[in-house]
């Protein structure tokens, strides 16, 4: 396995295939799951040098939703939290979603203003 690091995506190479990282797999899943919500539109953000901003926004029958994507042992650092936290005091729904808990926030998305 051979690792090519730099700008862009981090891509492993195993015996001539190419394999994404986990955490770009999970942002692909719950791009696609987003995507299918019916009256919802979500986008990820391309901040670039702006630092603490969620990994996907959106909007479902008005409700801003705001999420940070985490797989494995990461957290969401201090600037995330904070930033997560201003959204959230001004009415948003955020959430730091991982493989484990997407399914729950996903059925809370799903379920706004039923």
């Amino acid at each position: 396995t051979k690792h090519r690091e730099g700008v862009g995506p981090t891509w492993t190479w195993t015996f001539g295939q190419v394999s994404q990282k986990p955490e770009t797999l999970f942002s692909d899943r719950v791009k696609n799951t987003l995507d299918a919500i019916p009256d919802g539109y979500f986008f990820k953000l391309m901040a670039g040098s702006i630092r603490g901003l969620p990994d996907r926004v959106g909007v479902k029958n008005g409700r801003f939703i705001a999420l940070e994507l985490k797989v494995g042992s990461n957290k969401a650092d201090p600037l995330q939290g904070w930033t997560l936290g201003k959204l959230k005091s001004a009415g948003a729904y955020v959430a730091v979603v991982t493989p484990e808990n997407w399914g729950k926030i996903y059925q809370e998305i799903l379920n706004m203003f039923l």
